[in-house]
């Protein structure tokens, strides 16, 4: 079923598609078509409950601005390259836990900051999710912890100061 208006170069204007052409993967789409495709913004519903709100490529690729919701509650917004995340801002309420800077193939990937679910401030390197390179925490309790990290560890030369 779709609803709207169509422009002259084509565009139709407030579409709602349930199942459009993606049917066989359980994708719904709202928003704007060129040419019976998804186009420049709309919102898909995915087959898994993943939302994602935003910007779209002519051809209808995830791309620009926009937002991801996932079913248990978590979102992310920010950037979107060739429907991956590349930089942005991760939450995930039911921990308290957020991530913000740059992501390669979803993953926190260079310079970002994180609150985990322990409640400990980090503000450094990232590979692969992991707190690798040069870094700085401020633990829950206050300590804080300023130096090399390896996959979330300690690791090698740092400086820890401690609150008592």
């Amino acid at each position: 079923m779709a609803e709207g208006f169509l422009q002259t170069d084509d565009t139709i204007v407030g579409l709602e598609l349930v199942n459009f052409a993606q049917d066989l993967t359980g994708t719904k789409y709202k928003g704007c078509m060129v040419k019976n495709k998804p186009a420049f913004s709309g919102e898909m519903t995915f087959k898994d409950g993943n939302i994602y709100t935003g910007d779209l490529t002519r051809d209808g690729k995830i791309e620009g601005s926009g937002e991801l919701k996932f079913p248990d509650g978590s979102y992310y917004i920010g950037e979107f390259k060739n429907e991956q995340q590349t930089y942005g801002k991760m939450t995930i309420p039911a921990t308290g836990s957020w991530y913000e800077g740059p992501f390669v193939n979803s993953n926190p990937n260079g310079k970002g900051k994180m609150l985990n679910y322990e409640g400990h401030l980090y503000s450094g390197d990232f590979v692969d999710e992991a707190w690798t390179g040069k870094g700085s925490v401020t633990y829950k309790n206050g300590d804080t912890y300023d130096g090399l990290w390896l996959k979330n560890d300690r690791h090698g030369w740092g400086t820890m100061t401690f609150t008592n």
